[in-house]
């Protein structure tokens, strides 16, 4: 049988099966041992069936060297097993470098980045944020996100944050574990900025479609109060045919408040709008940009974003 690569011990047979076709938790005999309670032996078959998997596992990946080795493919120009049983460093495992603002320094992250190049990973997903002050951040958000004011280490996006972030992408450099991803966003989803977006930009910040309704049996007079919002428009609704009738027209007072005359018949009354602080009561996740915007998202992506 031709040479498994490394992954799988080299022998023909998986590390974990022993070497020798039945998984050393089985006994090596095939046969579990009995005196099992009930849950211990469908636990024991379980067991047993990985096992059987593991074993058909290997069959395939003998059964793939062979094809492999019968086409040439280890002489492949494509593919150099050497290169592949021990990789070269920049293509090792990378590290997420993943700091909370509130206690990051040069000093100790400097420290975390000489400790992974002393273990071998190479650079990889700088600073993944959290934490940090809450300078330049406006009530209406902190309040909105629930999240608690705080002068406590640096603030996201400040001049302090971009220095540090500099000194870090050096320290990288030096110690052979260069950045290969920038990930610089304050928590998930990206367009948050760390509550930075909705701070200066509150127009800019996700809006959800809002209505309210009332049902009215006319002929009368509907009327209905709209939240504080972006009124978009009414419509009353004949609850027998469904059919509908613009009455945006009979919109007043910046369109907060809708007045009309309803027919004889049974209807719907309804105004609809937008809710500029939907992206709030989300936590951390809250003041996210709205998406559906192509304004928003151009210059959340263009205009100068930063807590000073």
């Amino acid at each position: 049988m031709p040479r498994l690569p490394a992954v799988v011990g080299g022998t023909g047979v998986p590390p974990v099966m022993g070497g020798t076709g039945v998984p050393p938790v089985m006994g090596g005999t095939g046969v579990p041992p009995v005196g099992l309670s009930d849950g211990a032996s469908k636990h024991m078959t379980v067991r047993i069936a990985l096992a059987r998997l593991l074993t058909a596992a290997s069959c395939f990946l003998s059964l793939g060297t062979t094809i492999a080795a019968a086409t040439g493919f280890e002489t492949s120009q494509h593919v150099d097993f050497e290169l592949f049983r021990e990789p070269p460093r920049e293509f090792r495992q990378q590290a997420w470098m993943t700091y909370n603002l509130s206690r990051a320094t040069e000093e100790n992250m400097t420290a975390q980045i000489r400790q992974w190049a002393a273990q071998d990973l190479v650079g990889g997903f700088y600073l993944g944020m959290g934490g940090g002050s809450t300078t330049g951040l406006s009530a209406e958000y902190l309040e909105g996100s629930g999240r608690k004011a705080s002068d406590a280490g640096i603030a996201f996006l400040s001049e302090e944050y971009f220095a540090l972030y500099a000194k870090i992408i050096e320290a990288g450099k030096q110690a052979g574990m260069p950045p290969m991803v920038f990930y610089d966003e304050w928590g998930y989803p990206s367009g948050i900025a760390g509550g930075v977006l909705y701070s200066k930009f509150p127009q800019y910040a996700a809006k959800s479609l809002e209505k309210v309704e009332r049902d009215v049996t006319g002929p009368a007079t509907a009327t209905l109060d709209v939240p504080v919002g972006i009124t978009l428009g009414a419509v009353r609704m004949d609850l027998e045919s469904r059919a509908l009738v613009d009455v945006s027209a009979e919109l007043a007072d910046g369109g907060r408040r809708l007045a009309c005359a309803v027919p004889t018949g049974r209807w719907k009354v309804m105004a609809f709008y937008l809710d500029p602080k939907a992206s709030l009561g989300q936590g951390n996740k809250s003041g996210y940009v709205d998406y559906l915007d192509p304004e928003a998202v151009r210059a959340s992506a263009t205009r100068r974003i930063t807590t000073t």
